[in-house]
């Protein structure tokens, strides 16, 4: 196992493109009734990573739009059904936003009352 994270660590095209391979290999396994599909390759790095902290040395850049495509094409997945979530939870919310509203108000008494 060690010569393996050796290699990964002085290799760090190699050690994303596992992780993209291992990824999609997990992202595409069922479990029960739900797949990891993009989210695969996020929990395969974090795998590889917490085996070994070198592996992730030099790859802010890759990170960081590692993590934009992820939130990306979860956003593409989840924005076909959002709006239609938001307006049927609307009358939710309505009463959250009333609930806060309540309570800044009685705020804004209890500081009017005590001249805080």
């Amino acid at each position: 196992m060690r010569p393996m994270l050796e290699l990964l660590a002085a290799s760090p095209l190699l050690t994303i493109m596992l992780v993209l391979a291992l990824g999609a290999a997990l992202g595409a396994v069922p479990f029960g009734p739900l797949r990891f599909g993009a989210a695969g390759a996020l929990f395969v790095g974090l795998a590889l990573g917490a085996l070994d902290p070198r592996l992730g040395e030099g790859l802010a850049l890759v990170q960081t739009l590692g993590l934009a495509l992820f939130v990306y094409t979860v956003g593409l997945t989840a924005g076909s059904t959002f709006f239609r979530d938001l307006r049927r939870q609307l009358p939710l919310m309505s009463v959250a936003i009333g609930v806060l509203l309540a309570g800044l108000s009685a705020s804004v008494a209890i500081k009017r009352y005590l001249r805080v």
